[in-house]
C-alpha cells in the first residue's frame, strides 16, 4: 500500500481541501499505486483516509479490498464533505463500474434537489 506524505499540507484550517495548483494539483489526481486496478484511487483520496479515523474503520484497505467502497464514498460523501472540484472526483468517476457511476451521478441529483440540510442514506 502506497503511503502518502504526512507533510503534504493540502487541508485548509477548517479541514477541507486547500486551493492547490500546478504540481500539487498533478500529485493529488495521480493514481495512488500502480498496478492499475479500478477504480482509479487518486493520491487526493488517501490524504482524506489518512486523515480519518471512521474511514479507516469503514474502509480498512483503500487500495485493496475496500477500494470500490470508498471510491463510491470519495465520488460522493467525500466530494460533498470536502467540497471537491469535480476535476479532482471526474477520473475516479470514470473509472467506476457504470452502475455505480449511475448511482453517484443519481445521489447527486438528489442531494441537490433535497432541502437544506436533509441528510440522504449513506450510498452502498
Amino acid at each position: 500500500e502506497e503511503e502518502v506524505p504526512d507533510s503534504l499540507d493540502i487541508f485548509a484550517a477548517d479541514g477541507r481541501l486547500a486551493p492547490v495548483s500546478g504540481e500539487a494539483v498533478d500529485f493529488l489526481i495521480a493514481e495512488a499505486g500502480s498496478n492499475g486496478a479500478r477504480p482509479l484511487m487518486p493520491r487526493f483520496a488517501l490524504l482524506i483516509h489518512q486523515r480519518r479515523k471512521d474511514l479507516q474503520t469503514t474502509y480498512p484497505e483503500p487500495l485493496g479490498r475496500s477500494r470500490q467502497a470508498f471510491a463510491r464514498w470519495c465520488a460522493t460523501f467525500g466530494r460533498l464533505e470536502y467540497d471537491l472540484p469535480e476535476a479532482l472526483v471526474q477520473p475516479l468517476l470514470q473509472s467506476l463500474p457504470w452502475n455505480q457511476r449511475l448511482a453517484a451521478a443519481l445521489w447527486w441529483r438528489r442531494r441537490r434537489s433535497s432541502p437544506e440540510g436533509e441528510r440522504l442514506p449513506a450510498v452502498s
